[in-house]
């Protein structure tokens, strides 16, 4: 016995130094490579819903542009033909979010606009979205977003699409299906042809409010509410409303989704609109069926179609039936990003009362992390026909691009061009050139 108990002594270092040399060596050779964490789709969901508390301080900007607009109506004019805009001003962004579990940030962007030459082309303008996100019950979510707009209309031009917002924002596929797929009071507000028939000087306001439920993990239903009202221009723009009035909409609907598969899922939807101005209202219903798809890992795609009946006055109550379609595409690949939406319904959302509607955006973004710089453009297109004003068109193009200087301070270019046409207007353009100096602090102040 003595013997034996020797021998194992003597034999326990002996293990002891292979096992540390067979996992000491191999750490040693290989690279060392970050851990690699597998995130499920509820995961991730949680992940971009989940936001720092605190105050941020985006970004306090300073800018000049040109602007050349041509009118052809006014073609026997030489001084209204060809109209020179020269601008300048500054901007402050400051953005707040509070809450894990109940959500809410706000944000505010004010500036000031000077013309000397034009002095209607002077003046503030102020940009505020308030979003709140909570679980009221297990299973349950309850989103609210509100966003209003005042100020002179070369700010509007400007602005990013809400298409190119979303792609700009998506750091995946998931991100970039879910700020297309769901509707936003951003994406009404700066609609090509609203763009068109805005004065010099607007004001615009949306709320959206919805309800979600899951049932299962594949069953689920919402219920929407949507509400905006444009106002196009101020009183001493007497010209622009007497013909273009100011628009109020409200939408409500009611939807069901079905998850076939981990990439497949089907949708249909009811819902009901009231579209009201001072020279035409109308409201009307329907319903319609979609699929969402995801192709790959990078990739996704919606259709949806459906019938709509519609209460015009000018039937005398007997109303219309038509058919509503839109389809969405987004990819993300390497550092880009294309996103493109497709929509064609009845009458329109602008208060003009026409009888049909088709549009048309699509967007790309391209960031490398490795590069100083970053760009993007957009492309839009909307028409109605049919109604009082007859047929009506416009077609809006951004381009824009990013130049990191330091840490804290970026040098941005921006391009618009905006052309339009009317049933007694053909050809209205306009195309502007923005420089700006960024400076992005990143300060944050946590309560």
């Amino acid at each position: 016995m003595l013997f034996r108990d020797d021998r194992r002594r003597a034999v326990r270092p002996h293990r002891i130094l292979l096992a540390l040399v067979a996992l000491v060596v191999p750490a040693w050779t290989q690279q060392p490579t970050e851990p690699v964490v597998t995130i499920q789709p509820d995961q991730q969901a949680e992940q971009r819903r989940t936001l720092p508390s605190g105050i941020w301080l985006n970004g306090i900007s300073g800018y000049a542009e040109g602007d050349l607009l041509r009118a052809p109506y006014a073609a026997g004019d030489p001084q209204l033909s060809q109209l020179w805009l020269f601008t300048s001003g500054a901007t402050g962004d400051v953005a707040a979010h509070f809450g894990r579990r109940t959500q809410f940030s706000a944000s505010y962007l004010g500036g000031y606009s000077y013309n000397q030459r034009y002095p209607a082309q002077n003046g503030a303008h102020h940009t505020v979205s308030l979003d709140l996100r909570t679980d009221p019950a297990r299973h349950t979510v309850f989103t609210l977003s509100a966003e209003g707009d005042s100020g002179v209309m070369s700010d509007a031009l400007f602005d990013p699409s809400y298409t190119l917002s979303v792609a700009r924002q998506a750091s995946s596929v998931d991100q970039l299906s879910h700020g297309l797929l769901e509707d936003n009071p951003g994406s009404l507000l700066n609609s090509p042809l609203e763009l068109a028939v805005s004065g010099g000087r607007r004001r615009s306001g949306a709320a959206y409010a919805s309800v979600t439920h899951s049932y299962s993990r594949r069953f689920s239903s919402y219920l929407r509410v949507t509400a905006a009202r444009e106002m196009r221009s101020y009183s001493r723009e007497q010209q622009v409303p007497s013909q273009y009035p100011n628009v109020t909409i409200g939408m409500a609907d009611l939807g069901l989704a079905y998850l076939l598969s981990t990439r497949t899922r089907i949708t249909g939807t009811v819902s009901y609109t009231r579209s009201y101005s001072r020279q035409y209202g109308a409201d009307w219903q329907s319903s319609g069926l979609g699929i969402e798809r995801q192709f790959g890992r990078r990739s996704f795609g919606s259709l949806q179609a459906g019938y709509v009946r519609m209460s015009d006055p000018r039937t005398g109550g007997f109303g219309r039936s038509s058919y509503s379609m839109s389809g969405v595409l987004g990819t993300t690949k390497g550092f880009h990003t294309i996103a493109m939406t497709f929509r064609r319904g009845v009458s329109d959302l602008h208060g003009l009362g026409s009888d049909s509607s088709l549009g048309f955006d699509g967007a790309w973004s391209w960031a490398p992390h490795t590069s100083a710089w970053t760009m993007g453009s957009s492309f839009g297109y909307e028409r109605t026909q049919g109604g009082g004003f007859g047929s009506l068109q416009a077609s809006v193009g951004q381009a824009n691009a990013v130049r990191r200087l330091t840490a804290h301070l970026n040098m941005a270019f921006a391009f618009v061009y905006m052309r339009s046409s009317f049933s007694d207007i053909a050809g209205f353009t306009r195309a502007g050139l923005r420089v700006s100096f960024v400076w992005t602090p990143g300060l944050e102040h946590r309560r």
